[in-house]
């Protein structure tokens, strides 16, 4: 059997009769929107209850009312300009867009996932996002909700995921930002993979929550008991979806504790370790705290974020620098030690590090806040004489803000790892953390591996460091 498709032949034909100047054709009258944004369509039935799930329950008996031997439809929330799109498109199976305009777009997209045309929205939302690919932080509140309102805008939702995910300052850092809904803010801040300082989730979170019971205006000086209660309630349901041990003690002191009155009972236990602290103690401490606290996705560190675990990862790996991504980077790092946590004395690294397997040391630098590190894929261990460890697989580096431009350096010499009980990682003179109390020095010159990655003194003082086991998932 021999099966040829004419189908342009059939949609011109349908086409023709939509146009068809001739009313006694015709028997539906579809009202389309309201007051002065109304027009009358007539239509075929026959037409409509075939190419539409929709219009067969719609013209049912049960919903439609006759005059003049008329079915008559009402349509009220639907515009004519995009019915009349959606008209041809039952007649010709063609979509055409005439307007570069999203918010058009947008409603053709939205009446056409009401009316069950399935098979086209997918088009449309691409189309719907590639017009606001220059203005997303004007729509992407809206873009949000309608992922949650619309199961069926699958595309949307990928594009929303990949924001959260990626690019979250475009939602809390927006201009629309003070609009989302708390529903919708919920979910956000209970997600593990938001990759977003802590602390600028709990500002913007204040901001939310002032807006909200009208404080945004004034001083916090110029409150009263009253404005801290007012907030204390809007804060109750999003606290505990905020990771406050993920801070550093000097932002919780200066942009929590402000805030004590409205947050006090929520999270007494970290105010008073911090008033129970010392102050020399109060600046290197890490809270513990009895309020559950969920872990985000990739690594529970004051250092580094899952973006730069993906770099690392690349590295692990020996691929490019972007060759992983959040979905895909294989592995897990377990905080083993930190040390304004656990004491920067090292016999403690040794403690918690020793016989651990592959691990990877973050540095933050006293002064520059330099982000610096090594991965040993040998066990630490701590002999009383100072012993060399053989790999050519460790690797020593410096992370930039622009992540492309940072720095990997790996071995030239096969003993790239030193072990001794006085020393935490050491990395040969390339990076060698000393013993020290309440502070580490390290020691970093080029001397074993290929690259430099540091250009000022060879030593310096350790703002605090962290270990992680590094597991292949």
């Amino acid at each position: 059997m021999i099966t040829q498709q004419f189908l342009p032949y059939l949609s011109q034909h349908y086409l023709s009769a939509f146009n068809n100047n001739n009313n006694s054709e015709f028997d539906v009258i579809i009202k389309i929107g309201e007051e002065n944004n109304y027009k009358e369509f007539e239509a075929h039935s026959f037409v409509l209850l075939t190419r539409s799930i929709y219009f067969r329950t719609a013209l049912s008996k049960e919903w439609v009312k006759k005059q003049d031997n008329k079915m008559i439809f009402h349509k009220p929330n639907i515009t004519p300009k995009v019915f009349e799109i959606i008209l041809k498109y039952i007649y010709g199976g063609i979509v055409e867009i005439d307007t570069e305009d999203p918010e058009d777009v947008l409603d053709l997209l939205i009446a056409s996932d009401e009316l069950s045309f399935v098979e086209i929205l997918d088009y449309l939302q691409e189309i719907f996002l590639d017009r606001i690919k220059n203005s997303v932080q004007d729509y992407i509140i809206h873009v949000i909700n309608l992922s949650i309102q619309h199961p069926t805008f699958n595309i949307i939702k990928q594009y929303v995921d990949f924001i959260i995910k990626y690019s979250p300052h475009i939602i809390f850092f927006g201009k629309e930002f003070n609009n989302l809904d708390q529903e919708i803010l919920i979910l956000l801040l209970q997600r593990d993979d938001i990759m977003i300082d802590e602390i600028q989730l709990w500002d913007c979170l204040l901001e939310w929550c002032k807006f909200r019971v009208e404080l945004d205006k004034l001083n916090i000086e110029e409150w009263n008991m009253m404005d801290f209660n007012r907030l204390k309630e809007m804060l109750q349901p999003f606290i505990k979806y905020i990771r406050f041990s993920h801070m550093t003690t000097n932002d919780f002191t200066v942009k929590v504790l402000p805030y004590r009155p409205s947050v006090e009972e929520y999270i007494y236990d970290i105010i008073k370790k911090i008033f129970f602290t010392s102050i020399r103690d109060m600046i290197r401490l890490s809270f513990n705290f009895s309020i559950e606290q969920p872990k985000r996705r990739g690594i529970d560190s004051l250092l580094i974020n899952i973006k730069e675990c993906i770099l690392i990862s690349c590295w692990l790996d020996k691929r490019p620098w972007n060759y992983y991504s959040f979905s895909t980077f294989p592995y897990d790092f377990q905080l083993l030690y930190r040390a304004s946590k656990d004491g920067f004395d090292v016999s403690t690294f040794h403690k918690l590090c020793d016989m651990k397997g592959p691990t990877l040391t973050v540095i933050r630098v006293e002064g520059t806040n330099e982000l610096i590190g090594g991965y040993n894929p040998l066990d630490w261990h701590s002999p009383s004489e100072w012993v060399e460890g053989i790999t050519m697989d460790s690797f020593i580096f410096k992370i930039n803000q622009n992540l492309e431009k940072s720095i990997l350096s790996r071995p030239s010499i096969e003993n790239s790892v030193a072990n001794k009980f006085n020393n935490g990682p050491d990395f040969r003179d390339d990076l060698t953390i000393t013993t020290g109390y309440p502070e580490s020095r390290c020691h970093c010159e080029h001397f074993g591996y290929n690259k430099p990655i540091r250009s000022s003194e060879r030593n310096f003082i350790v703002a605090d460091y962290e270990v992680f086991k590094v597991v292949r998932t």
